[in-house]
């Protein structure tokens, strides 16, 4: 059995503004230009899963769009033609408009872009000599009139078959025709649709009534088929004159046996009805379009079966059937079950068995109308890409000099199509390179060019112009501005420069891993492990420079960044450096992105430093406090106005005890009238400003009793705060 296709998550974002149709390639993308959704055109057209896109930035999947999501984000619309590569490597040309969409909140939350395979136009391929082998083929194997026509109806090649079908002296007097010059004026519409159908599908067949150069009307069986050549479409046609064919079954309605079998097997909807319009008949196609059978429609009537809004036109009808003998029109209709079709109606006059009859002829064009439609939203999109593109494109004759120039690139300069048009390629550009490519193109070259005007930059591909014959007739050149790509470009090389100057010189140790081995390190992260190049460490195993009794904090620590996609704090651990020592580190991983898939960045800073000084301070503090706390005289530190430091001498002269002693306010231990002395010189001495480092103050014991104390005093700074200490002894030698 196939496995289900797992069910993909509702991205909640909403657009109106953009008509998706069947064959689009559509794109939901998030905030930061990944891809939330991917439809199953993507899927056919590139190769690649729903499942192996979603969560890819754009930029990774399609390197080479030229969407700035930040833009589109903004408000911009973006559309762009551009080269990408399926899952298996091939090449793709791929047409994308992009822009932003709202959450159910009406709020901007991600990009759709609309995309179709335009690889067809973006490489076409050379098969001109290809449909000589096929004309040279059909021309010698048929005695079918066999003609090859451009896109638009133009005659390239035609066979002797096809000039006596047509009633010309020589196939060469076709050459340059238009065919549609050989139709029947009331067949044009027939013509047009033969030629929608015909795109849509690559072949069609059909009976279409001609008017031969001399003026006869002759009734021809066609056969075509598209194919690909130089950088057009071409269409191979064959026809054969069924005229007779025609005329021998119109004598075969006389034969009510001989109706009744073209009658069923006519692939249109018939229905034969009686002068007052009774249905006296209809053929298996026409039950079928009213969902009903035979026997039920006869003895109704046509008008009374149709929907509504078609029963107004059936007094029309008969009244010019009545008048001409003949009926007919184009009708769109709303079916019961809500379907809207078109319907070709026509009716004639015919006798079968002697009698009078109206026969009915009704087919379904709904599809026809629809290929129409769609080759009009193509039109527009077309449009819509000369508009939005920041490109020109323009042509020459064979002097180089320019015939037609369209696109939005022109109003950037503040041109018009009129005002180039009869200029010269070297007047316009004044750029010797780019006169050296049109000149390489007369030559048959496609060359591709880069060049200034007016301060912007342009990026372009100058190609021969032929006519539909393969005739020479000038150049046709495309030119993008790229302006603001060059700029981007150049700003990223500055950045790069800038980034690698920071990674080369930073004091710390910078580094990135990727599935678990190290992708990336900087040379003063290659030295804290003992490597005098960089390259060394490339490749080796993140947990292997980690201590044991490390790794497992490690290894959590990396999980949760990529789990949660977001820095962790920092900690510290022992790296094992090249000669198997180890030294201490803080450590801080962040997530990362190295070459468009997921990492961990991690800076660490050597701590052995920092540890030893650390050591050598608590040491020293040891002793100090020794010392302090021997020692006969008071000593106390303050800051902000209370006691942070003491020791027992301090305590005893006061009447406290070191618990009531820390954290008391000052002003406690002196009388009030020497608070605002104190606390000026305490303020001074705390700001840095001169005052006298010996002095002589009153103090009050825990009693209450008042005494003299003689101090000196000096200021200290820990930790970025300033502290007062004093060496207090009772008396005054003043």
């Amino acid at each position: 059995m196939t496995p289900a296709r797992p069910k993909r998550k509702k991205t909640g974002l909403a657009f109106t503004n953009i008509a998706i149709q069947p064959g689009d390639i559509v794109v939901m993308l998030d905030q930061n230009g990944r891809v939330v959704e991917w439809n199953e055109e993507a899927e056919r057209v590139l190769g690649f899963s729903a499942e192996e896109v979603i969560g890819q930035p754009w930029a990774v999947v399609f390197p080479n769009s030229g969407l700035d999501i930040k833009a589109v984000l903004a408000g911009k619309e973006f559309a762009n033609g551009f080269e990408a590569r399926r899952k298996d490597a091939a090449r793709v040309g791929l047409y994308f408009y992009a822009t932003a969409v709202r959450n159910d909140q009406g709020m901007i939350a991600g990009v759709v872009c609309v995309g179709r395979d335009v690889t067809h136009f973006w490489h076409p391929y050379e098969q001109v000599e290809e449909i000589e082998k096929r004309f040279a083929t059909l021309s010698e194997l048929t005695t079918d009139g066999v003609l090859i026509l451009t896109s638009r109806g133009r005659i390239v090649k035609a066979n002797d078959a096809a000039a006596e079908l047509l009633a010309v002296p020589n196939p060469e007097f076709l050459v340059g025709r238009n065919i549609g010059d050989f139709v029947e004026p009331a067949k044009k519409t027939e013509l047009t649709s033969f030629r929608n159908i015909l795109f849509r599908q690559g072949r069609h067949n059909a009976v279409i009534g001609i008017k031969t150069f001399s003026g006869e009307v002759r009734q021809v069986a066609v056969r075509a088929a598209v194919v690909e050549g130089g950088r057009k479409w071409h269409i191979i046609v064959a026809g054969r004159d069924i005229t007779k064919e025609v005329a021998a079954r119109a004598t075969e309605l006389l034969a009510e046996e001989k109706f009744r079998r073209v009658f069923e097997a006519s692939p249109t909807a018939l229905f034969l009805e009686t002068v007052d319009g009774t249905i006296v008949d209809v053929n298996v196609k026409g039950a079928e379009m009213f969902q009903t059978t035979r026997e039920a429609m006869i003895g109704k009537r046509l008008r009374d079966l149709v929907p509504d809004d078609v029963k107004p036109l059936f007094p029309e009808i008969r009244a010019v059937l009545f008048d001409r003998g003949e009926f007919h029109i184009n009708v769109v209709s709303t079916l019961p079950d809500g379907r809207r079709i078109w319907a070709e109606v026509a009716a004639t006059f015919i006798e079968v068995g002697g009698k009078g009859f109206i026969l009915v002829n009704m087919r379904d064009i709904t599809r026809e109308k629809e290929l129409l439609e769609k080759i009009k939203e193509d039109e527009a999109r077309l449009e819509l890409l000369f508009r939005s593109i920041p490109a020109f494109v323009w042509t020459t004759d064979i002097e180089l000099r320019i015939t037609s120039a369209l696109g939005s690139a022109l109003s950037k300069l503040g041109l018009t199509p009129e005002e180039l048009t009869g200029k010269k390629v070297e007047e316009f550009f004044k750029e010797p390179l780019v006169n050296e490519a049109h000149l390489q193109a007369l030559k048959g070259e496609s060359v591709h060019i880069n060049f200034s005007y007016q301060g912007r930059s342009y990026q372009g591909q100058v190609e021969p112009l032929r006519s539909d014959e393969g005739v020479l007739i000038g150049v046709v050149g495309v030119a993008q501005d790229v302006t603001e790509i060059r700029q981007v470009e150049a700003e990223a090389q500055e950045r790069m420069v800038a980034y690698q100057t920071l990674m080369n010189t930073a004091p710390i140790g910078i580094g990135v891993h990727q599935d678990g081995k190290i992708v990336m390190v900087n040379p003063t992260g290659a030295r804290l492990l003992g490597y005098d190049d960089p390259q060394e460490v490339i490749g080796l195993n993140v947990l292997d420079v980690v201590h044991p009794e490390d790794r497992p904090l490690a290894i959590k620590r990396i999980r949760d960044v990529i789990e949660q996609q977001k820095p962790g704090a920092p900690v510290e651990e022992r790296f094992r450096r090249r000669d198997g020592s180890y030294v201490p580190i803080e450590v801080v991983n962040a997530p990362f992105l190295w070459k468009g898939r997921p990492a961990v960045l991690v800076v660490v800073r050597d701590l052995s430093g920092e540890k030893q000084l650390t050591q050598q301070a608590e040491e020293a503090w040891l002793h100090a406090k020794a010392i302090l706390e021997t020692s006969p005289h008071g000593i106390a530190a303050q800051t902000e106005g209370r006691i942070v430091y003491a020791n027992p001498a301090f305590a005893r002269m006061f009447g406290y005890s070191l618990e009531e002693l820390i954290g008391k306010p000052v002003k406690e231990l002196i009388p009030e009238y020497e608070e605002k002395r104190i606390a000026e010189y305490a303020a001074a001495r705390l700001k840095g400003k001169p005052a006298p480092v010996h002095y002589q103050v009153d103090g009050r014991r825990k009693d209450g009793t008042v005494f003299r104390l003689k101090a000196e005093v000096t200021t200290y700074e820990i930790g970025g705060k300033r502290y007062v200490l004093g060496f207090i002894t009772t008396g005054s030698s003043d």
